[in-house]
């Protein structure tokens, strides 16, 4: 079995990037490849039980998925206003 080549591939990302773009939809393609993320939810909880007084700054936070994850205060980055938008509700 031969790979695409590399226009293909461009071209694909091209023609789908754009529906990435919808924070569902974003989510729904993320979750198949990765899942619900519990592992790294799991280690941010267990970092932060140890420690008071702390902050996050999550950098292209998306949806802000892990704000829930810690307890401290939480500052999401994210240059996608639809996602800021969703992560806000």
């Amino acid at each position: 079995m031969t790979a695409a080549p590399p226009a293909v591939w461009s071209s694909l990302a091209a023609r789908f990037a754009p529906l990435l773009d919808y924070p569902a939809l974003f989510y729904a393609v993320r979750f198949l490849l990765v899942g619900r993320q519990r592992p790294t939810k799991e280690r941010l909880r267990a970092v932060f039980a140890e420690t008071t007084n702390r902050s996050v700054l999550d950098v292209c936070c998306g949806m802000g998925e892990f704000a829930g994850s810690v307890d401290a205060r939480y500052v999401g980055l994210d240059m996608n206003a639809r996602f800021i938008a969703h992560a806000r509700r």
